[in-house]
């Protein structure tokens, strides 16, 4: 079999012959070295075409992202230490607005409603991690170590709460994941704004 086309190449091996130039891995069985060449250049400059528009454009979103969800986490749980100490019906009302609901009917399930809301909102700290493993190095304060691409693709399982086989995942369908992160982000992007009353 020779690797051909972007939607059945195997990323790692994408990645392995950028690494080695050892345009062979791309067929199975023995193949003129040629024409290996000729089908490794078509595909690494559709895969340049398919990155040059996207990375910076998602570095940008990916920061804008994590500020979004840091700003949600903080504002919910500063919302939530308040009813703690004193009940305030705006504050309910804007809770509820932003899908989470306070059960005022009594002093425990009032006390249970503002706990679940705490756990449920903990998740963005999981995701602002995700977010963080995806940024390129340089721009992780403090972390001098290289990501490697089972990180990242175990970050965008995080994120979609979905799980694939990182060795056989092929680029093509590697990138329509990383927009479905995109768009999910978006979808937080659209939350936070709705908290911040854009």
């Amino acid at each position: 079999m020779i690797y051909d086309e972007l939607d059945v190449l195997p990323l790692k091996l994408y990645y392995k012959i950028c690494k080695t130039k050892d345009v062979t891995l791309l067929s199975t069985e023995p193949e003129d070295e040629a024409k290996l060449l000729e089908i490794w250049e078509k595909l690494t400059a559709e895969y340049e075409e398919l990155e040059s528009s996207e990375s910076s454009k998602r570095e940008f979103r990916l920061n804008k992202q994590i500020a979004l969800l840091e700003c949600a986490y903080n504002m919910v749980n500063l919302c939530c230490l308040e009813l703690e100490v004193e009940f305030n019906n705006e504050t309910v009302q804007l809770l509820s607005g932003l899908g989470f609901p306070i059960d005022t009917t009594s002093n425990e399930s009032y006390y249970l409603s503002i706990s679940r809301i705490r756990k449920r909102i903990e998740t963005n700290q999981i995701k602002i991690a995700a977010l963080k493993n995806q940024l390129p190095k340089e721009d992780i304060k403090g972390n001098d170590r290289k990501l490697s691409l089972d990180e990242v693709m175990a970050s965008f399982c995080a994120v979609l709460g979905i799980d694939f086989d990182y060795n056989t995942i092929s680029v093509t369908k590697f990138n329509a994941i990383k927009k479905q992160v995109d768009n999910k982000m978006k979808s937080y992007e659209k939350m936070n704004n709705k908290l911040n009353g854009k």
